[in-house]
């Protein structure tokens, strides 16, 4: 078997790994509130074909227009589909990060190359957001894809490489406007690669060789594919200017005008060592050990000047990129995954420096047993994540997540719906401060044309079913038209509550066709 055969044997492997721990019970887990609002916009452009870039809020348009092949190879209805269909597009591209791989074989080697996709199938974060729809996947396998793209055109000076590096920046600057960390964190590691050369008395060609027509293809590339994801494709003229007025509100959030802020080691104890409330440790130090094998080899002269020049890159991205994230106030866990990319790379170089270095049968041996029970314990931390405690804050990916209960809530309210005598034109009141209510929409869209949303109790409280936060109980007692029975008391997330309560007849008669009694059943 040939080296390219060898190359795709080892990442195909690594994608049946990867395959069911990203599929199996993709639907267990209740949307989180920022998923269910990447749901909505969706439905929105399913529905009607609409997409308008908002510089305020919802990231950018790729998620959706990607996820549009999928709603339609799921052959789901969105009004009544799980949650599966949406998160399987993450899953997907996680996938596809896994095959740009492939354009670092040379620096990798096979060792590498291997224990490199079986980080990016079993490192816990990386899986743990693969089944979440959001953009932080897709912006990772993006950032990937520019790297993979532009190692192979500085390897070959090939015009359709760069080509792909144009349009792989403008596939991250459409996905999540935080793209430009990832960006100005390249610029340092070229930097500090070119600083480097310097001060050994040597210099980096790599620009000089660049011709002007292949950054022009570049550029034509990154252009083109812009504008099309941010006009929604010639059908929304200020998206554009959109995408660059955007950071104006984004950078307050980042300052500190959130209710994200976390201090500065907030993600390390997230990543590498986080216990809580008597919880399994999570840590990825693992890889996190390889790694530093890998910034290692970009010092020594065992590998050729290009895998070196490589290495440090990696390096000096990989950090400034950490410090940047650390750096920023605004913090929630999902947004380090992009730092894991770096650290994947720079693992695979180091595990093929180790086996280049130690050739010697019993070495090779007990460095496979320690990167045997290195990936068991990753293996190990994803399923407990996934399947265990994939809502409950010994999960350090957890993060304000929604709880079943949600679905408790939701399951009551589309019964009451069933005997009301307008169905699913059944009038809903929901209030809640802040957007609290989150992802109900989502949960209740079926409603969504005779659902009310307000941030404080409105003066016409005549709504047969009422959902509130409990700061609004007495005023709810209080204001309501007609004779309502307390019909429950939900938890969606850490400190956000809700109660339901029914019009007196509608709960009379859900009692009497024992639906009440199914409900306990089923809890």
């Amino acid at each position: 078997m040939n080296r390219f055969w060898q190359t795709c044997l080892i990442l195909l492997i690594g994608v049946a790994v990867a395959v069911p721990l990203r599929w199996a019970h993709l639907a267990q887990r209740p949307f989180h509130a920022d998923e269910s609002v990447q749901a909505m916009k969706f439905r929105t452009l399913w529905n009607t074909g609409e997409y308008k870039y908002n510089p305020d809020e919802f990231h950018g348009p790729t998620l959706h227009y990607f996820s549009l092949p999928f709603q339609w190879i799921s052959g789901q209805d969105i009004e009544t589909e799980s949650e599966a269909p949406l998160r399987s597009v993450p899953a997907f591209f996680s996938l596809l990060a896994m095959l740009t791989l492939f354009c670092f074989r040379n620096a990798l080697g096979r060792s590498g190359l291997f224990i490199g996709s079986l980080l990016l199938a079993l490192s816990p974060s990386l899986l743990f957001y693969s089944r979440y729809f959001i953009h932080e996947t897709l912006l990772f396998t993006f950032t990937l894809l520019f790297l993979a793209a532009t190692w192979q055109y500085t390897q070959t000076h090939r015009r359709r490489w760069i080509l792909l590096s144009g349009v792989a920046l403008a596939l991250m600057y459409a996905t999540k406007e935080t793209f430009v960390f990832n960006v100005a964190a390249a610029a340092g590691g070229l930097f500090f690669l070119l600083a480097l050369e310097k001060f050994k008395g040597s210099s980096t060609t790599f620009l000089k060789q660049v011709p002007r027509s292949h950054w022009f293809i570049a550029l034509v590339g990154f252009l083109v594919t812009g504008i099309l994801f941010f006009t929604s494709f010639f059908t929304h003229r200020a998206g554009p200017l959109d995408s660059i007025l955007t950071y104006f509100p984004w950078l307050a959030r980042a300052g500190g005008e959130s209710s994200h802020i976390w201090p500065w080691y907030y993600y390390l104890e997230r990543y590498f060592w986080f216990s809580k409330d008597s919880g399994p440790l999570f840590t990825e130090l693992f890889l996190l050990m390889l790694a530093f094998f890998g910034v290692w080899a970009g010092f020594k002269d065992h590998f050729s000047p290009a895998i070196r020049r490589l290495s440090l890159f990696l390096s000096a991205y990989t950090v400034l990129l950490a410090a940047i994230y650390c750096a920023i106030p605004y913090k929630t866990p999902w947004c380090f995954i992009v730092v894991v990319q770096g650290m994947v790379l720079l693992a695979g170089i180091g595990t093929h420096y180790l086996f280049s270095i130690w050739k010697g049968r019993i070495p090779r041996i007990l460095i496979s047993l320690v990167l045997l029970c290195g990936l068991s314990h990753l293996f190990y931390q994803g399923r407990l994540m996934n399947e265990k405690y994939y809502e409950e804050s010994k999960n350090p990916h957890v993060y304000a997540h929604t709880l079943s209960d949600v679905r408790n809530l939701t399951r009551t309210v589309q019964k009451l719906g069933s005997i009301h005598p307008d169905g699913n034109k059944m009038l809903i009141q929901v209030i809640a401060r802040d957007g609290d209510y989150w992802p109900l929409p989502w949960y209740l869209r079926t409603f969504e044309n005779n659902t009310g949303w307000y941030p404080q109790v409105p003066d016409n409280l005549a709504a047969p079913v009422i959902i509130y936060s409990p700061r609004f109980s007495a005023q709810v007692k209080e204001g309501v038209k007609k004779p309502h029975q307390p019909a429950g008391f939900y938890g969606f997330r850490p400190n956000v509550f809700f109660q339901l309560s029914v019009e007196q007849s509608l709960w009379d008669e859900y009692v009497e066709k024992g639906l009440a009694r199914e409900d306990e059943e089923e809890d």
